[in-house]
């Protein structure tokens, strides 16, 4: 603040000072003199009226000029005691606004501690002691607003801390633990392609229950990782023209050695062409994560997964449903929470991270959609995600993009 500024505020607080010094002394003053100027007159006028009537001209003239002469000091007099003891009055009253005004002033500007004392016991200083109540109150709420603001900072800073170990022991961990699947499974696809000597039936089980089991704990541990990459935000999405029917016949034919395993059936709907401007690789990884959940809860040699899409609107939903156990009612909102298992005796049957549903959903809405579910208990599931049909792309592409709006539309978002 430059020194003109200053000195308009210093000019400013002299002038309300001094407004209510005048204020205050004016109110006292006016009245008080003009009521001790009544009996003086009234007085005089009386010894006038005796003077007048019992002297001569001249006598009277000259008593007329001493008493006015008399009468004039006593006005005086008496003005000057009433101006001195107005002064006094107003003085008395003036003070310890001011100081309340001043008090208040500074506590405004941030002093909290500022002093006031109290004198008599009129509305003045009952307001002053209302005043250094609310100080006291003030003062010790910010001291315990302060001291639960230093804990609070302390524990965020020793949680950062933790977040920041766990995220590093996390990576080494599975970084140590993927490091020797590699040879693993390598070892296992040179035995079973006999690049190593031909081996017995016997033999050749032993191997692909061993690379069965690598590739598992290869895929939990990759579940582990996108998982951590999803809460730290480093999850790379690299979009590029995906044709739709191609891709979901691509996929039935990858994940048919999980359906056969178990003896069920993988049912396609009707695919249409469609194009969408989206990541191939975490659009696998999505479809690829809800069809092996679906396949550790459908009942073996009956279950039934059907996966597919449909247009709608400027969207375009896929689904996966199964004949499965279903979600109950009181554990579907818990559904997408990290390492939440629904069936715990059916994950420890099959396996599971309990975090595949997880990184779904982070999958999905990185890609800008929506996941969500119907389950009734007992008759089943089915897992919906939608993905925007919107392409950055030629005029032919949208073109085909519209001859799927003739479509049914299905499903409900929750």
């Amino acid at each position: 603040m430059d020194n003109l500024s200053v000195k308009n505020m210093k000019q400013k607080s002299n002038f309300n000072n001094n407004f209510i010094a005048n204020s205050i002394q004016n109110k006292i003053l006016v009245p008080m003199l003009l009521l001790s100027l009544i009996p003086t007159f009234i007085f005089g006028m009386l010894f006038l009226n005796n003077e007048i009537a019992s002297l001569e001209e001249e006598e009277v003239l000259e008593n007329l000029y001493s008493d006015i002469f008399f009468f004039s000091m006593i006005m005086i007099s008496t003005s000057i005691l009433i101006i001195v003891f107005s002064h006094l009055v107003a003085k008395g009253i003036q003070t310890p606004i001011l100081e309340l005004k001043n008090a208040f002033k500074e506590f405004n500007g941030g002093k909290y501690d500022s002093i006031i004392k109290i004198k008599g016991h009129d509305e003045v200083s009952d307001l002053t002691q209302s005043f250094q109540t609310f100080q006291e109150y003030f003062i010790a709420n910010n001291k315990i607003k302060d001291f639960y603001q230093k804990e609070l900072e302390l524990k965020l800073n020793e949680l950062k801390k933790t977040d920041v170990l766990k995220d590093e022991f996390a990576s080494m961990i599975t970084h140590e633990l993927k490091t020797p699947l590699t040879p693993i499974r390598g070892y296992c696809e040179m035995l079973k392609d006999n690049d190593l000597g031909k081996l017995t039936p016997e033999q050749l089980d032993c191997i692909e229950t061993i690379d069965s089991n690598a590739f598992h704990l290869e895929n939990l541990i990759g579940d582990i990782l996108d998982a951590q990459k999803l809460d730290m935000g480093h999850i790379v999405f690299n979009k590029s023209e995906v044709e739709i029917s191609s891709f979901i016949s691509e996929l039935t034919k990858n994940i048919q050695p999980l359906v056969d395993s178990k003896n069920i059936q993988l049912i396609v709907s009707r695919l249409t062409e469609c194009i969408l401007f989206t990541d191939e690789q975490r659009l696998r990884q999505i479809f690829y994560n809800l069809v092996r959940n679906a396949i550790d809860f459908v009942p073996e040699n009956s279950g039934v997964i059907e996966l597919g899409f449909k247009s709608s609107g400027d969207d375009q939903i896929f689904y996966v449903r199964d004949n499965g156990l279903g979600i109950p009612k009181d554990k579907q909102s818990n559904i997408f929470k990290k390492f939440y298992q629904v069936d715990t005796a059916q994950t420890r049957k099959h396996g599971g991270s309990g975090l595949g549903l997880v990184i779904c959903k982070g999958m999905v809405e990185g890609l800008g959609g929506k996941i969500w579910f119907d389950s009734d208990h007992g008759k089943g599931t089915t897992f919906y995600f939608s993905l925007s049909k919107d392409l950055p792309v030629t005029s032919e592409v949208k073109q085909l993009n519209k001859s799927t709006k003739n479509i049914d539309k299905f499903g409900e978002r929750k």
